[in-house]
């Protein structure tokens, strides 16, 4: 028999939860209920922790915030009624790309469609916004089911899976080892694509004569472990990057000499160069949506070369306006890019002219901030706040104008070699509610460091359950500022 597999007689609870100690999980999310009992009996049996929250939306997004950091799969557990409350958690997720395996128990199979106690599809109602979304249909194949779930939620562009699970497959035994072919649950299969060397042939020589190129990084980098890569080629070829909204968390070094913010032309002034002057734009990992202005103007020039590099076709397909689409994954690229790449037409004095728009335009900006009226102004406080932390804390952010200021102060702060371990907060989909959950995450994952939430009043109002509970009962000490505008 292979290791790692499962043999023997077995409740469904049980083979769930010695599939994901195999797999790796060490940590659940889940608002404790009944239908749940058997799973987490078998947590106790295989040392899963679970951290009990009070609701699963809250749940979800500390699911959420754990896979960003360890950039593994994260799970979340919820019984029938409480699988109407992640659906918000789901969204945040496939927006962002946050791998977290969904698990939620449902009606006893046998009685499906015939009104059954809390019966729901509930595979079907999240489908829409999933990787993958399936019911399963035989309780000695639950483990099957997840080892599927698990491989598709974390292979790029990684993303949210639900697994259902009807209640009487949890509570019922199995005989399970009995197939002819096993398995071993505790692989986990990455699948990275290359470059064709047609496709980096083909940039070499766009930026081989670029004066003016600049990179565009979005979560890609991160879900490809890139963010050291960048680095390292942004400063040997001096070309500058921004960041799109879509890096959710970021664990660049901020302070790099070529590293220009925040591409937005509002929160980031100075990525109004992007449009006015760039002629090759060089996109890694990134969706040309609302973030990036659909890759149209104000943000980008209709003139400039757009090339946007994703490790699937179907990103591609999404990101279609591009003049040139390049199927790979983004640290396979910027390696086999450096090895070919010599930039003999770039001008010397780019990145020089970044860095003195920006210092100009927060000059500008500081000086309308920098009052001594009363309330003190959202970005003065943004700004204090980043000043108290070091490149060992994570800034938490959630909201809606507090995450527009914060982003313009990080803009700032950076200028001024502040660098931080990273930054959290919302992606796309701009969930508001997240910041308590994101920050007790992070501070379970991260204890030695200090982690602070910048918060809207509003936003701190919507987060789920009873804002600072979860953390009190764990015993795990963050620091809150909310922004209260007092509408």
């Amino acid at each position: 028999m292979k290791k790692n597999y499962l043999h023997g007689r077995m409740q469904g609870g049980q083979i769930l939860a010695k599939a994901m100690a195999i797999k790796g999980i060490k940590r659940v999310f889940s608002l404790c209920g009944g239908f749940l009992n058997p799973i987490y009996d078998g947590c106790l049996e295989y040392d899963v922790d679970v951290v009990g929250t009070r609701n699963e939306m809250e749940a979800g997004f500390m699911a959420s915030a754990t896979s960003r950091l360890s950039r593994e799969p994260a799970v979340v557990l919820a019984e029938p009624s409480g699988f109407t409350n992640y659906i918000s958690s789901v969204a945040e997720e496939f927006h962002s790309g946050d791998p977290v395996i969904f698990i939620s128990v449902g009606s006893i199979f046998h009685r499906l469609d015939h009104m059954g106690f809390k019966e729901m599809p509930h595979h079907r109602v999240v489908e829409s916004f999933t990787k993958y979304s399936v019911r399963v249909n035989s309780g000695d194949r639950i483990h099957e089911f997840f080892d599927k779930a698990y491989d598709i939620a974390s292979n790029l562009p990684t993303g949210p899976v639900q697994l259902s699970i009807p209640i009487n497959f949890v509570f019922s035994h199995y005989e399970m080892g009995n197939k002819k072919r096993s398995f071993d649950l505790s692989k986990k299969k990455v699948h990275l694509a290359p470059v064709h060397q047609n496709d980096l042939a083909l940039v070499t020589d766009l930026l081989k004569d670029a004066k003016k190129p600049v990179v565009i990084a979005g979560a890609g980098i991160h879900q490809s472990q890139a963010e050291k890569t960048l680095e390292s080629f942004s400063e040997r070829f001096r070309i500058p990057y921004f960041h799109s909204n879509h890096l959710e968390i970021r664990q660049p070094d901020f302070t790099r000499e070529t590293y220009m913010g925040l591409a937005d032309i509002h929160q980031n002034p100075a990525s109004r160069l992007i449009h006015e002057q760039a002629d090759t734009v060089l996109c890694l990992g990134t969706k040309m949506d609302y973030c990036l202005d659909f890759g149209e103007p104000p943000l980008f020039n209709a003139a400039s070369t757009l090339i946007c590099v994703n490790p699937t076709a179907r990103e591609l397909a999404d990101n279609h306006i591009a003049d040139h689409g390049i199927l790979a994954d983004s640290k396979i690229f910027l390696e086999a890019l450096s090895e070919k790449l010599v930039c003999s037409g770039l001008d010397p004095q780019w990145c020089q002219q970044i860095r003195t728009r920006r210092i100009e335009e927060n000059n500008t900006l500081l000086e309308a901030a920098s009052s001594n009226e009363t309330p003190i102004h959202p970005l003065q406080a943004c700004v204090d706040v980043l000043q108290t932390l070091t490149d060992n804390d994570y800034l938490i952010v959630d909201g809606g104008d507090a995450h527009g200021w914060q982003e313009t102060a990080l803009n700032i702060t950076s200028l001024e070699n502040k660098n931080l371990k990273g930054l959290l907060m919302s992606g796309p989909f701009a969930q508001l509610g997240v910041g308590v959950s994101f920050a007790t995450a992070t501070k379970m994952i991260e204890p030695d460091s200090k982690v602070v939430l910048i918060s809207g009043d509003g936003s701190f109002g919507l987060n789920p359950g009873l804002p600072l509970e979860t953390a009190i009962d764990r015993n795990i000490p963050r620091v809150v500022v909310g922004l209260n505008n007092q509408a």
